[in-house]
């Protein structure tokens, strides 16, 4: 390997490096709705795979077997695509976790509208999911509803319980609806 080529090859991984080790940094965030477009980054994947590729293949395209160049570059590159990979997964949970929330919150005013108490309000709007049974069953029993709408509201996508959890808490101690 030449001086150049291993200056090349060094340069491409600190920069795919650089690139993939704050994932939040370089995305772009919108405020708006989300479309087809946000929150996708399998495109830098394919580039940075791409580029580790092509300076291998020019490092070796010398007439040089260079294995131990080969080995890291593959698994420089296996290692971010799996880091890419779970982070996709992770916001494809926080996206789907959101709806349910949505739903959850839509689910709870329309009984609530319809009249009945906070508690069993809660319960019916619970049955949609199985992730809120924990939700239902402190309602059921009497619990403390508002700390487990604040756990539940501490997974990813989730937040926006944390909001209904206060809204219950401030309820329950005036003695006021929920609605």
């Amino acid at each position: 390997m030449t001086g150049w080529s291993t200056v090349l090859v060094l340069v491409v991984f600190a920069g795919v490096w650089t690139a993939l080790s704050n994932p939040g940094r370089y995305r772009f965030q919108s405020q708006g709705p989300p479309n087809a477009l946000s929150g996708r980054r399998l495109p830098v994947t394919a580039i940075a795979s791409g580029a580790v590729v092509a300076c291998l293949w020019w490092v070796l395209a010398d007439g040089r077997v260079a294995v131990l160049a080969l080995a890291v570059g593959l698994s420089a590159v296996t290692a971010v695509i799996r880091r890419l990979l779970g982070d996709w997964r992770l916001g494809r949970l926080r996206r789907e976790r959101q709806r349910a929330v949505i739903e959850l919150c839509d689910a709870l005013g329309a009984e609530l509208r319809a009249g009945l108490p906070a508690d069993l309000a809660l319960e019916r709007a619970c049955s949609l999911r199985t992730e809120w049974a924990s939700l239902a069953t402190a309602a059921r029993l009497g619990g403390d509803v508002a700390e487990a709408i604040r756990r539940v509201g501490g997974e990813p996508g989730a937040e926006g319980l944390r909001a209904v959890a206060a809204g219950w808490e401030v309820a329950v101690r005036s003695g006021a609806g929920l609605a």
